[in-house]
């Protein structure tokens, strides 16, 4: 019984407050901080900024751009175009690159991608020892 008349106190305590600051007069005023900014409010649905990795991939041996190699990362892969470049719109991490093209040796490079900005990334393919490189590969 002593519980249910401290809630019945509290209920009546709290409704003779609420109707006191009923009156304009006695209402509380709230002021911003104006030393602390409003916390901004995450928006729901809204993606993460991205960041781009651009992947520029030359023949080790003469400097000249490649085009056809292959370029993974996680989840999503490409090949080098006619400049031997492919760029990839990321979610900003560090991700791992494979970079692979017939008649050279495959590289693993690890990158990280920060959001709004481009990192560009220089690979340097060596050919295979006993092999020629195809014909179309280099380009200048």
């Amino acid at each position: 019984m002593p519980a249910r008349i401290q809630f019945l106190l509290t209920a009546l305590i709290l409704l003779l407050t609420t109707s006191l600051c009923a009156d304009a007069q006695l209402r509380p005023q709230v002021t911003p901080n104006p030393t602390k900014p409003p916390a901004a409010k995450p928006q729901q649905g809204s993606a993460p900024a991205k960041g781009i990795l651009d992947v520029q991939v030359f023949d080790g041996g003469d400097g000249r751009r490649l085009r056809g190699a292959t370029v993974a990362v996680p989840g999503y892969r490409s090949t080098t175009g006619l400049g031997g470049s492919c760029r990839f719109s990321l979610v900003p991490g560090r991700y791992s690159v494979l970079i692979s093209k017939d008649g050279y040796r495959g590289r693993r490079i690890n990158a990280g991608v920060k959001p709004g900005e481009t990192t560009t990334l220089r690979v340097e393919l060596q050919r295979l020892t006993g092999r020629a490189a195809p014909k179309d590969a280099p380009v200048e």
